[in-house]
Parts: C-alpha cells; structure tokens; sequence
C-alpha cells in the first residue's frame, strides 16, 4: 500500500489474508541455536515434562516472528510503528498455525496515514494461542 489514497482502500473491519504456519522442531533447535537459547524444555521431552508441560513446545518469540510476518504480508510496504501481544496458550512442534488479523481504525497523526490492527494466533485446536494490537504507518508513493 505506497500509492496516495491507499488508506481509502483500506477498510476497517477488512480481514489480514491468514498465514499458515506448521513449525517443526528442525526449525525450533535452529532458532534456539541462533538465539543463544539455554532452555531445553524447547527441545528436550524429559525436560519439558519436569516443568509441567505436555512436551517440547514452540519458544514465543517464534509466534511473534510469525504474527509479523502476516502484516508485513497483508501490507509489504507498511511502517510497524507498535506492537503488543500477550501469549495465551502453549504452541507444540507441529501445531498447525493460523495467523489473523483485522483492521480497527484508520486515520492520519503528526506522522501520517496510519492503520491499526487487533492480531492474533489461532491453534488446529482453535485455541487462541497469541492476541494483540499492532499500528503501522502508511507509506505514499511518489506524487
């Protein structure tokens, strides 16, 4: 969205086109080796259940990384201005993801056409596994 009037296109109540993710632990142990991530409960089944968990599960900075990647998806030239999430349910290796999003204002501030957004992360469970709010600048192309 870069051309001028790119905010009158933009709907509130429009839907952010869904993103599905399935992640696995090959992309778990690649991401915790590149975080520098000490805690085995990530990876490690013995490890897991000493913590009361159902198993190794899916490290939160990976379902933000994805919940990011669908607004950049839904608005590839967009600023992300803020963001807010809360962690709601545990993501196991293999959990089939959709990541979803809605537009809730739009309008223009000292820097701009903005938008904002209500995100969230929905399990094959249905069960809400991240939610938040995000706002992004609009940027105008060329005049």
């Amino acid at each position: 969205m870069t051309k001028k009037g790119a905010l009158e296109k933009i709907e509130i109540g429009a839907p952010l086109p869904p993103l599905i993710k399935e992640p696995t632990t090959k992309q778990v142990e690649g991401f915790c080796k590149a975080a520098n991530l000490g805690l085995n409960f990530f990876l490690d089944s013995e490890t897991a259940r000493k913590k009361g968990l159902p198993g190794p599960i899916v490290p939160g900075d990976i379902s933000f990384c994805f919940i990011v990647q669908t607004l950049t998806h839904a608005f590839p030239n967009a600023i992300l201005k803020e963001i807010k999430v809360n962690f709601r349910h545990i993501v196991r290796h293999g959990d089939r993801l959709t990541c979803q999003g809605i537009v809730t204002e739009k309008g223009e501030d000292e820097e701009g056409p903005y938008i904002e957004c209500d995100l969230f992360i929905e399990n094959q469970r249905k069960e809400r596994t991240l939610a938040g709010k995000a706002k992004l600048k609009i940027v105008r192309g060329k005049e």
